[in-house]
This record gives C-alpha cells, sequence and structure tokens, in this order.
C-alpha cells in the first residue's frame, strides 16, 4: 500500500532579478522518508527549502503538505503548519546541541527555564525514533570534537 506524499511540490517556479532560480520543479517527499538535494551552488536547493519553510512565496506553482495546499505568509506559519527549516551548517550555533539548534525560535519552556525533555522529544519527532515507550536516544556532536556524545533520555508522559 502507497501512501500519500507528506510533501509534494508541484510546478514550482521562483525568479529573483537577474536570475531564474527554480523552473518548473515538481517532486513528492514520502512520510518518514529523507531526501537530500543535490546541486551546484546556484541550483537553487536552498531556495525550494526556503519556500517549503515560508521564507520565500513560489512565483508559479503550489506546495501540498498532508494532502493541503498551503500558502505560508512567513516562516511562523510554517512552524504552527508544523514545518521548520535547519539551515546549513554555517547558520549552526556550534556550541548547541542537535536538539537545541532544532528548537532554536521555540525553545520549549516551563517558567523561565528550558524543558530539555520536551526538546529532546521534539527533536526526536523529527527524527522519527521517538520509541512506544517514551524513551529516546539523541545524539549530538560538536564541530570541535570528532566523537558523537550519546545520550539516553526518558520523556514522561509519552
Amino acid at each position: 500500500m502507497v501512501s500519500e506524499p507528506i510533501v509534494q511540490f508541484k510546478g514550482i517556479s521562483k525568479r529573483f532579478p537577474g536570475v531564474q532560480a527554480l523552473r518548473d520543479v515538481s517532486f513528492d517527499v514520502a512520510r518518514r522518508s529523507c531526501h537530500a538535494l543535490c546541486g551546484e551552488n546556484g541550483a537553487g536547493k536552498s531556495t525550494l527549502g526556503r519556500i517549503l519553510a515560508g521564507i520565500f512565496a513560489p512565483d508559479e506553482g503550489e506546495l501540498v503538505v498532508d494532502g493541503k495546499r498551503l500558502h505560508f505568509a512567513n516562516p511562523r506559519d510554517a512552524m504552527a503548519a508544523g514545518i521548520g527549516i535547519v539551515h546549513q551548517e554555517l547558520a549552526f550555533c556550534e556550541n548547541l546541541t542537535v536538539a537545541e539548534n532544532l528548537c532554536l525560535g521555540q525553545l520549549p519552556a516551563q517558567a523561565t527555564f528550558v524543558c530539555r525533555h520536551e526538546m529532546i522529544r521534539r527533536a526526536e519527532m523529527v527524527r522519527g525514533s521517538t520509541r512506544r515507550d517514551g524513551s529516546a536516544t539523541c545524539r549530538s556532536a560538536s564541530s570541535s570534537s570528532s566523537r558523537s556524545r550519546r545520550r539516553s533520555h526518558t520523556v514522561p508522559g509519552s
């Protein structure tokens, strides 16, 4: 049984002054799949990601997420629909964990403190590896360290 794609790009085009960044881009992303966009500098990879994240609006075409045609006015609208973007590594905060980078702009808090369990749960949801018992494994690596640290956390109430 083939399920409906979670994200569909249909005929997406985007122009900037002096350049056609995207021309009639169409492809589907299956639920719980991973895709890589490969191409030379200037091929439009980041532009397509920014359209999905609500940073840019397409000049033509449509974006379908979970069966619904969506038009994001801004990144906040995309985040409300469950879509965010992790920019290329130069935009990462190398002093933060993977979970912290994924939650930038929306750090979960209890009172005035960051709720680390919720932050890790969100990161694991993005990765799709939260177990039924609520336990989750989060790997993080610092660019200043060549080895990964592995931490195991149990998320209460999951």
